[in-house]
């Protein structure tokens, strides 16, 4: 059979290809569906014929599990009489009648139920009840006669005669079971010859299966490959020559034509296919030229443009963006681009760049990309992927824009942000933004910061209102509901109530600003002006206390105003002043008015140190000392105990210092709560500790100036009196003159009296001439006491010319000595000037002096020359000239210099002492060199509207 159908399929075969053509005449649908309903025809008749067969084998199979059935049911029957007959054996040998009644009636049912159903079973087909008659009649024997037993052993037993009932139970139930057993049996033997014929009717089935069903997949297949080689053939020849011009116009053959035959619809499609390729052959042309200009237009766009693969490698670059970068179109292509990405850059980009492309979304980031001058350039890079009809990318195509302008207007606009912000903050200014319609209020970080808020925090006017001073609140709402009225620009100031009870003071400024719409915005600014306001408050005080220090006011009393003027500025705030006493190691009491007495007398005299408390310590260091809780800093481990008592948790100490580094005190501040200082309460402690080192300073300063004014003047008293020592010679023949004049008076007014006539006009000219005389030496040695004396400056209306012809009257004698002429030029219209007489006397007979000295040795000409005149700008001008050996050469600038001298036994103070009494009455001394030689000497005083006191 196998080598028939092989015969048949090739037959068929052959026969295809004649069919073919046939077939050609039809469309393919109408032949497929054709094919098809052929196929399916014939593989319903052999699925027919198998599920008959089928049905066959279904049928014996049921036959023979209703046999089985039967016999299970018979078996169930004698199973159940069995059981029914042991439990009433061992019922009846524990004469439990109660239990006996109780479950021989429900054994009796369960035999009767189990041979009821066997004679159902027995009565349905395929068994037959003639072939054995006693079947039936046993079963009908046993469901009659087991109630009559059990009833009958049942009566036995209940009337105690347990041996009858034994007995009855083995003679009339026992044989039921022999029935039953032979029931059985005889069951079992009909069963037994129902199954061997159900068996051989299931084997032949079987046989017939495996013959009809291979025949009828051979059949079946033999049509269908009949049909699919003749349907196959039709459209396969078609197609084939269709791919082949499908390659001819992939490899751009567009003359390539498809032979056509037939009329189905691969021969239209043939026809369209040549249609196409012509039609494909112009537009190839046309697209050629718009290419062309397309590429034209790309490389002249002002954009950097290119192309990638789907697997990002770039296959195009425009023209610009090879201008822009200077590298040539190889260089670029693929991932050649990289070398051209900022370093920085580089590995952000392509990460961000292929994970584009593996998620096929678009793209858009900002690098850095090198200019053919070096210099790297911000882009804006964007990329989109072009997909195909299924979704498919089947390319990427990217652009750049230059951003390096907007790139550095951000970063401009950046740091203008950053600016302003720290503008903002440095100057605690904040700035607010206010819709009155909606109330909606947007503020800055440092409005927030201001007020106290967290940055998230949703302003409102509720909000602020929580913030403001209970004084201010009504003014507060004063404001913002007439600006909500009248929508006019406001300014106001309130304070401001912090969670720790700090007080803060604003300064507000809005201006309105109305939209198209209607509504009314304002724009303003909330300026923190606390530190002002206690500046103000401060430089108030300051100005106070500036003025008691320049009116020289008590020490103790600046201090104490100080400490009080800082104490009224911080709420729970006391202050205190520490003096360093001399010896540098212990501090007194300087003021503290609002500590406790107790308290200031216990740290009075106690010794610095590094763990001496707040201020001990500061002074020791000569640094402030912060001490945020005395109780717990170990500086104040030995002074703990001392503050305690008082309440006394936070103290902050700087020192007093003098310009020299020298500790002079320290300014304390105090608190009752441990803290530590808010930049206000720094900057006033700063100032505090300023102020109060300007006063101790300037007391200080006093007291040295007092010092060194009497050490000056002793000085100066000394070398007058060294001066005078040097010139008792020509003191003494000074003296001497007036002296011996008026002893030579006395004698000829003794010689014109003792004439016999008394000469009296004679001898009165005499007695005249010996008063003048008398008082020439008074006057002489009244100078020179004078010289000599100790005592303050005395400031009166001092005449120079007289001064200076004093000193001549002085000095004249020590000129004769040594041959030098005095010549004077004296202005006579000289104003007085306002200072101390012996101290000018001093200046001019020091200069006088060092003149004659600087001509003892010289030869030729020796002339003191002494001038007088009136100079610019209401000034007395005294000149000192000699023609002695002049000024030390190179060294002229130094002769005012202390212990500079060019005498063999000067002191070097003179000029230096000369110059200091001069600048001390607002004059000047200066020196030049004399033609032809010599020096000159210059001093100007002030007159007397001129003059300081």
């Amino acid at each position: 059979m196998g080598l028939h159908a092989a015969t048949a399929l090739n037959r068929r075969v052959k026969s295809s290809a004649e069919g073919a053509v046939y077939a050609g005449r039809f469309n393919i649908g109408p032949r497929l569906i054709l094919g098809f309903v052929f196929i399916i025809l014939s593989m319903l008749v052999a699925d027919a014929v198998v599920l008959w067969q089928f049905h066959l084998v279904r049928t014996q199979a049921e036959r023979l599990n209703g046999i089985d059935q039967k016999l299970v049911a018979v078996l169930r029957v004698h199973t159940s009489l069995l059981v029914f007959r042991d439990r009433l054996e061992e019922l009846t040998d524990s004469q439990d009648i109660g239990r006996l009644v109780a479950e021989g009636g429900f054994l009796r049912t369960a035999v009767l139920e189990d041979t009821r159903r066997a004679m159902s079973a027995l009565s349905l087909p395929p068994f037959d009840p003639q072939r054995d008659p006693t079947i039936l009649p046993t079963l009908h024997v046993i469901q009659s006669a087991l109630p009559t037993q059990l009833e009958a052993i049942t009566t036995l037993a209940t009337s105690g005669d347990w041996r009858a009932a034994h007995l009855r139970l083995a003679n009339e139930v026992t044989p039921l079971e022999s029935l039953t057993a032979t029931l059985v049996e005889n069951v079992d033997h009909q069963v037994g010859e129902e199954q061997t014929q159900t068996v051989r009717n299931i084997k032949r089935v079987q046989r017939l299966v495996f013959l009809v069903v291979p025949l009828t997949a051979v059949f079946t297949l033999l049509i269908a490959a009949t049909l699919g080689v003749a349907i196959t053939r039709s459209i396969t020849q078609p197609l084939a020559r269709l791919v082949e011009g499908s390659k001819a116009l992939a490899r751009g053959e567009f003359q390539h034509r498809v032979p056509v035959t037939g009329n189905d619809e691969l021969a239209h499609l043939g026809r369209v296919f040549n249609d196409t390729a012509l039609r494909l052959r112009d537009l190839y042309a046309t697209l050629q030229s718009s290419e062309d200009r397309l590429r034209l237009v790309i490389d002249t766009i002002p954009a950097y443009a290119w192309s990638a693969l789907p697997d990002g490698s770039v296959d195009f670059i425009n023209r610009r963006f090879l201008e822009f970068t200077g590298r040539s179109k190889e260089d670029m292509l693929g991932w050649g681009w990289g070398s051209l990405v900022h370093p920085d850059d580089l590995t952000g980009y392509i990460g961000e760049w292929q994970a584009a492309v593996a998620s096929g979304e678009p793209m858009e980031g900002e690098i850095r990309v090198r200019r053919m001058d070096g210099e790297y350039r911000w882009l804006l890079i964007r990329n989109m992927p072009l997909r195909d009809e299924r979704g498919n990318i089947v390319n990427w195509y990217g652009t750049a824009i230059d951003i390096e302008e907007r790139h550095r207007a951000e970063d401009a606009l950046r740091r203008s942000e950053t600016y302003l912000s720290e503008a903002q903050r440095l100057s605690h200014t904040g700035s607010f933004g206010w819709c009155v319609s909606t109330g909606e209020i947007k503020w800055s970080e440092e409005t927030s910061r201001i007020f106290r808020y967290e940055r998230s925090t949703k302003p409102t006017i509720e909000l602020i209102l929580q913030r403001v001073h209970p004084e201010d609140a009504s003014s507060f709402k004063e404001t913002v509901a007439r600006a909500s009225q009248d929508g006019k620009d406001f300014e106001h100031e309130y304070r401001l109530v912090m969670p720790d009870g700090a007080v803060k003071h604003v300064h507000v400024v809005a201006h309105a600003e109305i939209e198209e719409s209607g509504e009314i915005e304002f724009v303003g600014a909330v300026m923190d002006i606390t530190e002002r306001k206690l500046a103000e408050a401060l430089r108030d005080e300051e100005s106070h206390i500036l003025e008691m220090i320049a009116r020289d006011a008590p020490l103790e009393e600046i201090l104490e105003k100080l400490v009080l003027a800082v104490e009224a500025q911080f709420a729970g705030l006391l202050c205190s002043v520490l003096l360093l006493d001399e010896d540098g190691q212990h501090v007194r009491h300087g003021a503290a008015p609002s500590l406790p007495k107790a308290y200031t007398k216990a740290i009075d005299g106690l010794c610095i140190g590094p763990n001496a408390g707040s201020c001990g310590t500061a002074m020791y260091r000569r640094e402030p000392v912060v001490v945020t809780d005395i109780l717990q800093d170990p500086l104040w481990e030995l002074y703990r105990e001392v503050a305690k008592p008082y309440g006394l948790r936070a103290c902050w100490s700087v020192p007093i210092l003098a310009h020299s580094g020298k500790a002079l005190g320290s300014f304390a501040m105090y608190y009752r709560e441990p803290r530590s200082p808010r930049p206000a309460e720094a900057r006033a402690l700063e100032l505090a500790t300023h102020l109060a080192g300007i006063a101790i300073e300037r007391k200080l300063a006093r007291e040295e100036r007092e010092r060194l004014r009497e050490a000056q003047s002793d000085l100066a008293r000394v070398s007058r009196v060294t001066t005078m020592g040097e010139l008792t010679a020509s003191l003494a023949h000074e003296v001497n003159q007036p002296i011996a004049a008026a002893v030579t008076s006395a004698n000829s007014c003794l010689h014109w009296l003792a004439g016999d006539v008394p000469n009296l006009d004679k001898a009165r000219a005499a007695a005249e001439r010996i008063a003048k005389d008398g008082t020439r030496a008074a006057e002489i040695i009244s100078r020179i006491r004078l010289l000599f004396q100790k005592g303050s400056p005395q400031l009166e209306l001092v005449d120079v010319n007289e001064i200076t012809e004093e000193m001549i009257v002085l000095l004249r004698g020590e000129a004769t000595r040594h041959w030098i002429s005095l010549r004077t030029e004296l202005a006579a219209d000289l104003p007085p000037v306002l200072g101390d007489r012996v101290q000018l006397q001093q200046v001019m007979m020091n200069l006088m002096i060092n003149g004659i000295d600087a001509m003892k040795a010289v030869d030729g000409t020796r002339e003191l020359a002494i001038k007088s005149q009136r100079a610019e700008n209401e000034q007395v001008l005294v000149s000192v000239s000699d023609t002695g050996v002049g000024l030390p050469p190179q060294r002229a600038d130094q002769i005012f210099n202390a212990f500079f001298t060019t005498k063999p036994h000067g002191t070097g103070m003179g000029l230096r002492i000369c110059r200091s009494i001069l600048e001390s009455h607002g004059g000047r001394l200066w020196a030049t060199d004399n033609s032809p030689r010599g020096a000159n000497f210059y001093i100007t005083l002030p007159a007397k509207s001129e003059a300081r006191v």
